[in-house]
């Protein structure tokens, strides 16, 4: 240690740890009593780490030294003195393992060298999903780290039987779910998010694909129960819907377009005999275009 001012130096043990909330302890705490200095004409306090103290995994940039409990920042880029006050100045990696760290301060006070606990990371992919076959999957996710300079890698298995795919998180953590179901059914999609400390998260989301057929009549289910539409008047829209969507799945788009004028005129009729109203018919017309996209007819 090295003091700008002349006056009694002690340095002790202070025999009872204290705890410092988040931090593991290397080594000892040291309580040092020094001539009290200035941030420009700072004290130079070396701390040297014997190899067989460092945890495995930390190294001179990852070890923290704390005074009084709070933790020391770097010095800034070309500072003279302490800038901020105190700052760690010099942090060196020694021959054979060990590590040493050089703070300037105004005051002394009680000093720990330590290591961060590391915070687990998790995840919240949100609800599950519906799709049409043929859609997209995509969605914004984010890690969610206290640990904000910690790096993640971040797996997305699709449940299709797709390659499991490595995606960026980025300083931000965020990343983002995109992936195409051609086919039908449930796939459960999988996120794993592992730090650099090695802790894992994990959280899935069901993604429920219907065929383009199933997703018009169930729609088409759905809006008639919604309208009030009597089952004598649903029926053959339903069937034509059915004959739409059978001869798009089978190529057939000219049929199938055919199909949906019938679905409109049968509309039409059962408007003019007052078996539905207006409102209904414009509930009803607006679903032959919804269905037509959704065939892609």
């Amino acid at each position: 240690m090295t003091s700008p001012n002349g006056g009694l130096v002690a340095i002790s043990d202070p025999g009872v740890v204290t705890p410092i909330e988040g931090y593991v302890l290397v080594g000892q705490q040291v309580d040092i009593q020094a001539p009290v200095a200035t941030a420009g004409a700072p004290l130079l306090i070396v701390f040297e780490i014997d190899a067989s103290l460092v945890p495995a995994g930390a190294d001179e940039t990852t070890l923290v030294l704390l005074r009084n409990g709070s933790p020391v920042a770097d010095c800034a880029p070309g500072n003279v003195g302490a800038a901020p006050d105190p700052c760690i100045d010099v942090r060196e990696a020694l021959p054979g393992g060990g590590i040493r760290l050089t703070a300037l301060t105004s005051q002394a006070s009680l000093w720990t060298i330590a290591v961060a606990l590391n915070s687990a990371p998790t995840l919240d992919l949100g609800s599950d999903v519906h799709l049409v076959a043929g859609d997209t999957l995509t969605r914004p996710a984010t890690v969610i780290d206290d640990d904000a300079d910690d790096a993640w890698t971040v797996t997305v298995d699709y449940g299709d039987g797709s390659a499991v795919q490595t995606v960026s998180s980025g300083p931000t953590k965020a990343f983002e779910l995109s992936h195409s179901y051609p086919d039908a059914g449930n796939f459960t999609v999988t996120v794993s998010a592992t730090d650099a400390a090695g802790d894992t998260a994990a959280d899935q989301l069901t993604v429920q694909v219907q065929s383009r057929k199933a997703a018009v009549l169930s729609g088409f289910d759905q809006l008639v129960t919604d309208l009030g539409v009597r089952s004598s008047v649903a029926a053959p829209l339903r069937a034509s819907l059915t004959a739409a969507a059978n001869q798009a799945e089978a190529g057939r788009t000219r049929q199938a377009q055919l199909s949906i004028l019938v679905y409109r005129g049968q509309v039409a009729a059962a408007l003019l005999t007052r078996r539905i109203t207006r409102a209904q018919a414009q509930a009803l017309n607006a679903y032959a275009s919804t269905a037509k996209g959704t065939l892609g007819i």
